[in-house]
């Protein structure tokens, strides 16, 4: 369990593969997702997708719910897997967060700090430009097109594609993640018997990023 985050801060922790070219097979995402509900991190979604499952707070955060009942009002927190009293008018309350498993997109992971950018020294990735020799500042950069891994470059307006760079310090990126978001402060599942099953099932190295905004 994590300490809490300062105010209006969101964490996310991202399981990505170790080799940036991996691509997941068709049947990752869904094993993946087996892996997640049965060791409690998810339960099924209406929508199809995931929702933080029984284990996810005591995991992953501080335990925090969504619609509560007149105990937590007055200041007890109820623990995920308890409904409110079945006689009150309240839904069953459930923990805070995000899950997700995603395939086939190419994403980046600028992480700016543990305290985002209200860090001391918030990082800043570097490096120049491939057409011209300026030199480009991530968080800097503008994005005129509709791809929004391309940038435009400050200097000569080149397009610049982001994930591709040789950014100083390296940037993450990956086209196959399990995210977990809306997090207390940055959490690690590395020592979690769940780590290798989801490796397993993903059929690749994991690695985590964390990226707080």
């Amino acid at each position: 369990m994590s300490t809490a985050r300062p105010h209006g801060l969101s964490s996310w922790l991202h399981l990505i593969p170790c080799e940036r070219a991996f691509a997941a097979g068709p049947e990752a995402p869904a094993e993946v997702a087996a892996v997640l509900c049965r060791h409690g991190l998810a339960v099924p979604a209406a929508d199809g997708g995931l929702s933080p499952g029984p284990t996810f707070a005591s995991r992953l955060q501080d335990v925090r719910t969504g619609p509560v009942g007149p105990s937590a009002r007055s200041g007890a927190l109820l623990h995920p897997t308890v409904r409110a009293d079945a006689a009150a008018p309240f839904p069953a309350v459930h923990p805070r967060g995000v899950v997700r498993v995603e395939a086939g997109i190419l994403r980046v992971y600028p992480d700016p700090g543990p305290l985002g950018f209200q860090s001391d020294q918030p990082r800043r990735y570097l490096c120049v430009c491939p057409a011209c020799g300026g030199a480009l500042d991530l968080y800097r950069l503008s994005f005129p097109g509709t791809d929004p891994l391309v940038a435009g470059c400050p200097a000569c307006a080149a397009e610049v594609p982001i994930a591709e760079l040789g950014w100083d310090p390296p940037l993450a990126a990956a086209r196959f993640e399990v995210t977990f978001g809306d997090l207390d402060g940055r959490p690690s599942l590395g020592g979690d018997a769940v780590f290798p099953a989801l490796e397993d099932a993903a059929g690749c190295r994991l690695r985590e990023v964390h990226v707080t905004l």
